[in-house]
């Protein structure tokens, strides 16, 4: 899930890993919008690409901003990495965590957090 441009269109999207599923599944969305705040921002960072598991993000909203949305993504993972938290730890900073599945992932990948920080 992350923001995309300005905040004003979130993309989100799910894989199944090597194992698949036997059913049907969907990936869901909700929102809820109003106008943008003064001084929208979105932050982002990323970690090392490695294979190193797992791995943890921590950003930080600019001085006198608040988290107002939160955003996570897997690059690289191929279905075998997930996300494990994704949510604002304060006022003004977001934590994004991901993993490895049950039997790992012999290949580099790495997490990328977004917060989306308004006064």
């Amino acid at each position: 899930m992350l923001p995309l441009a300005d905040a004003n269109l979130y993309s989100v999207t799910g894989r199944e890993d090597a194992n698949g599923v036997a059913g049907n599944w969907a990936v869901t969305a909700s929102a809820l919008c109003a106008p943008p705040p003064a001084g929208l921002e979105v932050i982002n960072g990323q970690s090392a690409i490695n294979s190193v598991n797992p791995k943890f993000l921590e950003l930080s909203c600019p001085a006198g901003k608040r988290v107002h949305g939160v955003g996570g993504e897997i690059v690289g993972g191929n279905g075998q990495v997930r996300l494990t938290e994704m949510r604002a730890t304060s006022l003004t900073t977001v934590t994004v965590r991901a993993a490895e599945d049950e039997d790992g992932f012999g290949s580099d990948w790495k997490v990328r957090a977004y917060a989306v920080c308004a006064a």
